[in-house]
């Protein structure tokens, strides 16, 4: 059975950066929610998958179809995968590409249902920056709603250097992976 340790938080928050710590000390490969929604809208809108990787690339409107990148996320992850196939495509879909792999690193659980998923199969963490640069990134779409935050999840302060992310990353969760 494959176990997830899931990143949870705002946009900017230091999601993507937190599962490349762990991934890189321990050797645990990363998925996202929303790997195949970047595929997809790639595909649907004729952008290369590069726009949907950082935070600048998500925010820059395309001028050939007057949205952003992250609408163009948004439109095919929300409101046509969850609202339109079945609520928990992108869960069912991680579900498929982890298979026959014992740990995998979520990148991006963004809504309850995702939590609830990680939290049944592993351990989520919430990834808090306090002075995120890109707070004025945040909307009112549902993907921005945020993730609640349950008892026995964990909290990991991005306020301060790399190496003491990265400390933190190691205190709470390698013994998390070494007791599995």
């Amino acid at each position: 059975m494959t176990r997830f340790i899931g990143f949870a938080g705002a946009i900017g928050a230091g999601k993507d950066l937190c599962a490349e710590i762990l991934g890189g000390m321990a050797g645990i490969p990363i998925m996202a929610f929303a790997d195949p929604v970047r595929w997809a809208a790639s595909a649907m809108f004729n952008v290369p998958v590069e726009n949907f990787l950082t935070q600048e690339g998500k925010a820059s409107m395309n001028q050939v179809w007057g949205m952003t990148h992250r609408d163009m996320l948004r439109l095919v992850g929300t409101e046509m995968g969850r609202e339109v196939v079945r609520p928990d495509m992108w869960i069912h879909n991680l579900k498929q590409r982890a298979k026959d792999r014992r740990f995998v690193i979520v990148s991006d659980v963004r809504f309850d249902d995702e939590a609830a998923f990680i939290r049944e199969n592993g351990v989520l963490v919430h990834v808090s920056r306090l002075h995120n640069p890109y707070r004025n990134a945040m909307s009112s779409h549902k993907s921005d709603d945020g993730v609640n935050q349950a008892m026995r999840d964990y909290v990991i302060f991005n306020d301060s250097t790399k190496l003491k992310l990265r400390n933190q990353i190691a205190d709470i969760l390698l013994p998390f992976i070494d007791n599995i």
